[in-house]
């Protein structure tokens, strides 16, 4: 088996890629920063023998994008998985936020997914185990005053998801949404927060690892996966 993984080099991006290698898939990891990819890809070829190759990214340039499609065809790099992670988030109020950086958002968090996955799709198709996660967020929930541009572009990944599996379904490629709550990832930098109080990157991981180990004629179509005492504005 083989996956894309985009947001690759750390984060909820990277502990999927870690979990994937550990039950044998190859992956093509990409991100914007080539620094941080390189040592993602290191690590994980310390865990299994397989194939491990990156491709640095811009998700927000649609010419970037296509570089990275040209490396897959030149790679001949069939994937069987397309794991949708990368994202940004800006912090501060709706009303009062550039409205650049909504553009960012959005192209990052859900049209570039939509880009991939429409380049895509006609690889997938030769693939007998084809799927494709989005990873979502529960600020698509409900309103999120600390990055509304972010729950923005979430509740467009979980539109995107539901349309997908609609149409993907004929294709016989599955499309699950998962939803995490607040996770330890690097947009928690400096805060004070108390032990155990933010879900692992390596839980998200494993879900969808799980996803995996189904039948080909199953697929969960939504997770949502919270802390134990809920997000952190709750």
């Amino acid at each position: 088996m083989k996956a894309l993984i985009t947001g690759a080099s750390r984060g909820i991006g990277y502990a999927i890629a870690e979990e994937l290698v550990r039950k044998g898939f190859e992956c093509l990891l990409t991100a914007k920063h080539s620094d941080g990819l390189e040592q993602a890809a290191a690590k994980l070829k310390n865990i299994g023998s397989q194939k491990i190759i990156s491709c640095a990214a811009d998700l927000m340039e649609p010419a970037s994008i296509n570089s990275l499609l040209d490396f897959i065809e030149k790679s001949h790099f069939m994937p069987d998985a397309l794991i949708l992670d990368a994202g940004v988030f800006y912090e501060g109020s709706l009303l009062d936020a550039p409205l650049d950086q909504l553009r960012t958002t959005l192209e990052v968090n859900l049209i570039s997914s939509v880009h991939l996955v429409k380049a895509l799709v006609p690889k997938l198709e030769k693939s007998k185990y084809p799927r494709i996660v989005l990873i979502g967020s529960t600020a698509s929930l409900e309103p999120y005053a600390y990055g509304p541009y972010y729950g923005i572009s979430k509740w467009g990944v979980n539109g995107l998801a539901c349309n997908l599996r609609s149409e993907l379904k004929r294709k016989q490629i599955g499309v699950t949404l998962v939803t995490p709550g607040g996770t330890l990832t690097d947009l928690w930098a400096g805060e004070e927060l108390p032990p155990n109080r933010l879900l692992s990157p390596s839980d998200i991981g494993k879900v969808v690892g799980v996803l995996f180990d189904l039948s080909t004629q199953a697929v969960v179509e939504n997770i949502i996966v919270r802390p134990m005492l809920g997000d952190m504005h709750e």
